[in-house]
């Protein structure tokens, strides 16, 4: 049985959720991989985490992947985002990027 998962962002993002793919696509993005690296790396098709990339702008208001990264990057969710709540993700992938951190 696959349980979804929903990631808040934190108050300067009110109502906004990110899904498990969304956070696990975000992870690559801002440890500076590319789309298509981030899409091998999770076993997508690069369409596919423009897909979800797609989603994050739109779901925060924003016009284009740089500010996305720019607006989580100064926001609180960065803490969230390279701290031990990640390590729960379903891909080992993430969790082997976090350990060799």
């Amino acid at each position: 049985e696959k349980k979804s998962r929903y990631y808040y962002l934190g108050d300067e993002f009110p109502n906004v959720y990110f899904t498990q793919r969304e956070i696990d696509c975000l992870f690559y993005l801002l440890a500076g991989y590319t789309i298509a690296e981030t899409a091998e790396r999770l076993g997508l098709s690069p369409r596919t985490v423009e897909f979800y990339v797609k989603n994050m702008r739109m779901k925060i208001g924003v016009k284009n992947k740089a500010d996305l990264l720019k607006k989580i990057r100064e926001s609180s969710a960065i803490d969230w985002l390279t701290a031990e709540n990640i390590k729960s993700s379903s891909n080992n992938y993430v969790v082997e990027l976090l350990d060799n951190k």
